[in-house]
């Protein structure tokens, strides 16, 4: 009985160890339908660039706990086992001469030394903690392109498919109207070389909405997993104001991420500067030792204690070529701090021009839309009256326009996401600050 119960439980272990296996496969499943949410929520998978950057973070985090540990109380042991042949005048005769120390050190001032390479490691751990966060935007913007790029690819194929039938239906026309001698060869031939046109078409929107979704998959950190179907997310534009480019500029120079991590890398490279010329000042240490000896001497000090202060007096070039490659690396970040602040002028401004002509846009491609729904409610009822028949090509323009109304939602959803990482703040913040304006002009 007891054989029995042992065979059960294992079938039991193995049934669950099963299930969590399966369940944790399952959990690495794209679900159906895919939502912009879900695909955001994947955020921080494991994409290269991010562990690069989670990397560099780490990296400097350990430099900061090595420079933090730089003063702290070291203990060592050290022991010493030798054999000696005592002179003759000696009374002890003894040949063993072991020796067991232990030894304490603590710095007690180096006169800045560690503060400052402490401060340095920590600003440098701080502006790699903000260069991982920007890395997470730009991560963040490339899932939301990488989303609605399929989103466009499938409405691109629906449009190309679309004008694919009625093309063939006007070369099925034309031929059959060539049978009776009521259309020319060349007729034939001019629309057949359309329709091959548009077949070439759909067989390339083919091929995007496959690109596009193994895209889509690789940013997620699910290769092979191309999703089936896409949920099209909702946006509130027109709800959003545009603060103007004065105030934005405002925010950004405050907020910017990569002008916070270039200013901080820029306040370290000052403090290693510090540091690479104190080292032409002295330092001040204390030990204490206690010792154990095999044979007893008359110099053999059981306990020590004193205070070390040690005075460099010639080091030749060499503190001088570490200050010289200091001075040279904060050299190379106001460089690139004043690059960072004339690229994000630049760059603001056309995030605000393009959001601005994303807005004129919209209500374009709106006007075309509601035109194209009536033009094709016309041709509808013309068609049925056998008046006209371009209901195929009135159908292809309403594709069209409701095509170039959804790649404007896109492409402002991209701007404001675009504009949120330059600013630097959030968008609730962003709106706030917008309504706030608002209020007090009104």
């Amino acid at each position: 009985m007891a054989r029995g119960l042992a065979r059960a439980t294992s079938c039991i272990l193995i049934l669950l160890l099963g299930y969590g296996i399966a369940a944790a496969e399952e959990s690495d499943v794209l679900p159906t339908p895919l939502t912009l949410e879900y695909a955001l929520s994947l955020l921080d998978t494991g994409h290269s660039l991010l562990l690069q950057a989670r990397a560099a973070h780490q990296v400097a985090q350990a430099r900061y706990r090595a420079s933090a540990a730089q003063d702290d109380l070291s203990v060592s042991l050290e022991a010493r086992a030798r054999w000696v042949i005592p002179p003759s005048s000696v009374g002890d005769e003894a040949t063993d001469d072991h020796k067991g120390s232990l030894f304490v050190r603590q710095p007690l001032y180096d006169f800045g030394r560690t503060s400052t390479m402490q401060q340095a490691t920590q600003q440098e751990a701080d502006a790699k903690s903000i260069r991982l966060q920007n890395q997470r935007d730009q991560q963040r913007l490339a899932i939301m392109r990488a989303y609605f790029n399929v989103l466009l690819a499938d409405q691109e194929n629906f449009r190309d498919n679309e004008a694919m039938a009625v093309s063939f239906i006007t070369l099925d026309r034309l031929r059959n109207r060539q049978e009776l001698g009521q259309s020319s060869d060349i007729e034939v031939l001019e629309q057949e070389s359309l329709y091959q046109k548009v077949r070439t078409q759909v067989q390339q929107s083919e091929s995007r909405q496959r690109l596009t979704r193994s895209q889509l998959a690789n940013l997620l950190d699910r290769p092979g997993q191309l999703p089936s179907e896409l949920v099209t997310p909702s946006f509130d534009h027109e709800t959003r104001p545009l603060l103007d480019y004065d105030r934005l500029l405002q925010l950004a120079q405050q907020n910017n991420s990569t002008l916070q991590a270039l200013q901080l890398e820029l306040q370290a490279a000052h403090q290693r500067v510090a540091n690479a010329r104190s080292e032409r000042l002295p330092r001040l240490d204390a030990e204490l030792e206690a010792s154990s000896y095999s044979r007893e001497l008359g110099s053999n000090d059981r306990w020590r204690a004193g205070i070390t202060l040690s005075v460099p007096i010639y080091n030749g070039d060499r503190v001088d070529a570490v200050v010289a490659q200091a001075q040279a690396e904060q050299m190379r970040l106001q460089g690139q701090l004043a690059q960072g602040q004339q690229e994000l002028r630049q760059a603001l401004l056309e995030s605000w021009f393009a959001l601005k002509r994303l807005t004129l846009q919209r209500e374009q491609a709106r006007s075309e839309l509601d035109y194209r729904e009536l033009y094709l409610d016309r041709s509808r009822a013309q068609y049925e009256m056998e008046v006209t028949a371009d209901l195929g090509d009135a159908m292809v323009r309403l594709s069209d326009a409701q095509l170039a109304l959804i790649r404007n939602d896109f492409d402002t959803a991209l701007e404001w996401e675009r504009l949120r990482t330059l600013v630097g703040v959030e968008m609730t913040a962003l709106l706030d600050v917008a309504g706030e304006i608002e209020r007090g002009i009104e």
